[in-house]
């Protein structure tokens, strides 16, 4: 048989067997001891399973990643070789919360030092199908190398098998040169620093629903196992600014110290007046004199029996705009205070109001006045149809505050922004990104700003400000999962905010006026101390942007208990914003 010149060039999985390791951008024990419990790895990534995997999470085959933003799977071949391609197949089920990334970058290295970009895969941003499927990202490579990396973001869940890095074992006799920068910065756990990766400190920004098309080009192979695609013109790219966002940062609508007001109507509870505001507004001695301001922000968010529906939403505006409660009775305290002189006299308080929320989808919203029916249930109406009705209840009670604060004008508030309610990015749904940029562009067409309190390890954290949110304060959690090690959080909330410009959420448990329980009370204390020893310890003190959480008037009650672990929470609040000299 005659031997044709290509017949010596076949090329085999270089990577078949090989040991491999799997880093993580942010890490966290409590997700990764969840990963090991639930999907473990069992060393079998770079095995051959016949390409048998079935699109089943109880599949074995299957390594299950839980957040912590950016994934690396490295492989080392044990020597240079020449490298034609690497792939890595995907499980996603939406309705479990396991997803596709939305891109996958290509590294490689000869040393495991220098690394260099040698591709990048987005996804199609129409494959959301319902099913259960399975997609293999894959890129030519076309280089020498030894190492060969793949980074993307695990947004909740990402199920990864079948790593194959395909190539000749002999080294070719020379390298293609590329043009693109050497890498060599680690972050976290094994995870590369690359300042124009969308996974990575900046990201691509594809407009969604309906320019997605012509936000990208991309073709899946024929066989239907692979997404191949590449940025488009008119794609935005943006870097992120780096430490703690800051209450002179434009960002912050000048606000250092935010509460959040939880108010809704029918709720005593849930109902303030000016007496309930006082102590927030102004430190109080044990005379029940001010000494010095506390909170200049106010964010107002409804209280969570309140229904998701277009009625419920008016009634929870007419509640808040309410004459001697809520709004009102905050201006009235506003007032009563700079009475003291503690407070100068063009002292105003930043108010941020609620949009409806939209990680729910009902077939119920109802409508507003004579307006359309806003069925949210994209198994009714489409996905699309779905994000323009949400966006349509977002547009009216955007409206709605805007003109009703102009009616109550207020003399010691001032209106500057309005609150993304879902504390993570919706990653099942494509239209998401789309429904938070639309948001922002009129937003700040009013000149306002958008704020938005995302948990740790929450989707679109690192990609906050290319969304269109301008103040981003993460929760830590710490206050209310005993799981978590407090110290460890902070700290590692604090590294997430200062990289991502953000600031950080001061959560106070409501087990501290659980006097019945004096062992809980003194839990929830020494939880909230440690929050205010972080942000020392951390630098998030100070001027850094912070918000609080506080829940329905428990640090108004802690003013004026009479046990002193209640108490202590509130003069360890007031001694730390009291003004330094």
């Amino acid at each position: 048989m005659a031997q044709f010149p290509w017949f010596g060039h076949r090329m085999t999985n270089l990577a078949l067997h090989k040991p491999y390791t799997l880093g993580a951008q942010w890490p966290d024990t409590l997700f990764h001891a969840a990963e090991q419990t639930q999907h473990p790895d069992r060393g079998r990534l770079t095995a051959d399973n016949g390409g048998g995997s079935s699109p089943s999470a109880g599949d074995p085959v299957w390594i299950g990643l839980l957040r912590q933003y950016g994934r690396s799977v490295t492989t080392d071949l044990g020597a240079v070789m020449y490298v034609h391609d690497a792939s890595l197949r995907f499980l996603q089920n939406l309705r479990s919360g396991i997803q596709f990334p939305d891109c996958v970058s290509f590294y490689t290295s000869e040393d495991g030092v220098a690394w260099t970009l040698a591709g990048r895969v987005f996804l199609d941003s129409g494959d959301w199908r319902d099913v259960p499927s399975s997609n293999v990202f894959s890129a030519v490579m076309d280089c020498n190398a030894r190492y060969v990396r793949l980074q993307f973001t695990a947004k909740v869940h990402a199920f990864i098998t079948e790593f194959k890095v395909n190539g000749r074992a002999a080294r070719a006799d020379s390298t293609p040169q590329r043009d693109v920068a050497t890498l060599t910065s680690i972050m976290g756990d094994d995870y590369l620093v690359d300042p124009a990766a969308p996974d990575g400190d900046g990201f691509v920004v594809r407009n969604v629903p309906r320019a997605a098309r012509q936000a990208t080009r991309a073709t899946a192979d024929p066989a239907g196992q692979g997404v191949h695609s590449v940025p488009a013109q008119g794609s935005v790219h943006a870097a992120l600014a780096e430490g703690f966002l800051m209450v002179d940062d434009a960002q912050s609508g000048g606000v250092n110290h935010m509460q959040l007001v939880y108010t809704g109507p029918g709720d005593a509870a849930a109902t303030w007046t000016a007496d309930d505001f006082l102590p927030l507004v102004a430190a109080m001695d044990a005379s029940r004199e001010p000494t010095h301001g506390l909170f200049d922000g106010a964010l107002f968010c409804p209280h969570a029996k309140l229904p998701h529906t277009a009625a419920a939403w008016t009634s929870w505006l007419d509640d808040l705009f309410t004459q001697d409660v809520q709004l009102s009775a905050l201006d009235q305290a506003v007032g009563r205070i700079k009475q003291f002189g503690v407070l100068n006299d063009d002292f105003t308080i930043g108010v941020v109001l609620t949009l409806p929320a939209t990680m729910k989808a009902p077939a119920d919203f109802g409508s507003f006045g004579d307006g359309p029916q806003l069925v949210m249930d994209p198994a009714l109406v489409g996905r699309e149809q779905a994000a323009e009705n949400k966006y349509a209840a977002i547009a009216h009670v955007m409206q709605e505050g805007l003109q009703r604060f102009h009616r109550l004008a207020p003399r010691h508030l001032r209106l500057i922004g309005f609150y993304w309610r879902a504390e993570s990015q919706n990653v099942n749904d494509p239209y998401d990104p789309w429904l938070i940029r639309r948001t922002a562009d009129d937003i700040h067409g009013h000149g306002l700003r958008f704020y938005w309190i995302p948990f740790y390890g929450a989707a679109g954290v690192p990609i906050a400000r290319q969304l269109g949110f301008d103040a981003v304060f993460i929760q830590p959690g710490a206050a209310f999962h005993p799981e978590v090690d407090a110290v460890d959080r902070l700290a590692a909330t604090a590294r997430l905010a200062k990289h991502c410009h953000a600031g950080v959420e001061i959560e106070l448990h409501w087990d501290i006026l659980n006097g019945a329980k004096p062992e809980k009370a003194a839990a929830a204390l020494a939880t909230y101390k440690e929050y205010i020893s972080a942000a020392h310890r951390h630098g998030f003190d100070g001027r850094a942007a912070k918000a609080y959480y506080l829940n329905t008037k428990t640090l108004a009650a802690c003013s004026r208990s009479a046990d002193p672990v209640a108490r202590e929470a509130y003069t360890a609040t007031a001694s730390f914003m009291a003004p330094k000299p």
